[in-house]
């Protein structure tokens, strides 16, 4: 720990926590302080800078687990959570006090259709907590799993709201505002738009992917379909809010909504199902043609839409089928995602391997090894996210970086 660090913050501690339910997915508050866990039977919301403490929950009492779950990235729609449901899409709003009852869409209110047929049953919860100071991950079997990390001191005001309801094993929840249907299958990833807090966009194994406007939830404004295959991941572009992209078997379709309902671009970028899949975090126009893919083949591809390769192909519409780069691993990968600092990647292995890895972009290695490993679980695990602290010092990056598993 340096100077003028906070010495009681948990962002430059290690922990583990343990919460005595099935883990489906995880996603962070953008106050950076809190964390959202889907399972079953709903929403556990763990505050990160009082971890030992009991979560926020909030109950749907669903048979699926949740394939995923996704906290809005915008401060201005910090209240909005999506998650699943096998192919449903449920939008909780967390500003929505204990009994109220959940708001239909206007094509339902105006049909009499009443919520009450699909009320939502509080549940007990069963926790259990575990200190761990020599792990800076968090344990990860079936029964999952946690977070440690911090936000900036004015964000306090807004994460308050996110506890105030709930500490009770009982409760009704009501926090539902949406449930949004379209999909014939269940849906296997959602994503929100980076440009527009009330875009987000969802897949399925229907071969849909369906973009969702929330001021208008009633059905989706836009729809792409790959007609032969279900579709694994969907992903918003970071550099402008017309593109979007769908991993599709093993290949991933690129679509543009100023281009109709034909793909902007075809790549054919493995040989085995894709599961991962990460636009450019670059926001400028250099990130605007870049990407990432992984797939249960251990490869992870960087591909570039503005290559003069990649030019012919969608000049001439057949699929693109050239790289950049390829870093093939020893494991099936599940997820592989743009580091927030350098040109690196991280992987997160499918099967095979409990423990993360760290890649170079440029392959800068000897042995072409990752450059760090992050071990710690006993069973495979099920998602990552990479927490940042500080960035406002515009002569230097001062930002600070934390792991959760």
């Amino acid at each position: 720990m340096t100077p003028g660090q906070d010495a009681n913050s948990t962002f430059y501690r290690s922990a583990s926590i343990f919460i005595n339910e099935p883990i489906g997915s995880m996603s962070l508050s953008p106050a950076n302080r809190d964390v959202v866990l889907a399972a079953r039977k709903g929403l556990y919301i763990v505050d990160l800078e009082s971890p030992f403490a009991p979560p926020r929950f909030l109950a749907q009492l669903s048979s699926w687990e949740a394939a995923d779950v996704q906290w809005s990235p915008h401060p201005a729609r910090s209240h909005w959570v999506a998650s699943t449901s096998n192919d449903r899409l449920l939008i909780w709003n967390l500003n929505r006090p204990e009994g109220a009852p959940r708001r239909l869409p206007p094509f339902m209110a105006e049909s009499g259709v009443s919520a009450g047929g699909r009320g939502h049953i509080g549940g007990g919860t069963r926790m259990s907590r575990q200190a761990n100071t020599g792990s800076m991950t968090s344990a990860h079997s079936n029964e999952h799993l946690a977070a440690l990390s911090v936000s900036p001191s004015s964000t306090a005001a807004a994460h308050s709201v996110y506890h105030q309801a709930s500490s009770g094993s009982s409760l009704r929840s009501s926090a539902i505002e949406y449930v949004l249907q379209a999909h014939t299958r269940a849906i296997t990833d959602i994503n929100f738009s980076a440009h527009h807090p009330d875009i987000l966009a969802s897949c399925a194994i229907d071969a849909w992917s369906w973009v969702w406007d929330l001021r208008t939830p009633g059905k989706p404004v836009q729809g792409y379909s790959a007609w032969n295959a279900g579709a694994t991941q969907v992903k918003w572009n970071r550099s402008t809010p017309h593109r979007l992209a769908t991993a599709v078997a093993n290949k991933v379709l690129i679509w543009d909504d100023r281009k109709g309902a034909l793909p902007l671009a075809t790549i054919e970028a493995h040989e085995n199902m894709i599961y991962g899949l990460d636009w450019s975090r670059d926001t400028t126009s250099a990130g605007l043609d870049q990407l990432i893919t992984c797939s249960l083949d251990g490869a992870v591809k960087w591909w570039d839409l503005s290559a003069p390769a990649s030019k012919e192909a969608i000049a001439a519409r057949t699929r693109i089928t050239e790289p950049e780069q390829v870093i093939q691993t020893a494991t099936p990968i599940a997820r592989a995602r743009h580091l927030p600092f350098g040109r690196g990647v991280m992987t997160l292995p499918q099967r095979g391997d409990h423990t993360l890895s760290m890649w170079a972009r440029d392959d800068q290695l000897p042995d072409g090894g990752p450059v760090e490993r992050f071990a710690g679980h006993r069973d495979i695990v099920k998602e990552y996210l990479i927490r940042t602290r500080g960035g406002g010092d515009v002569e230097h990056d001062d930002r600070r970086f934390q792991l959760i598993t």
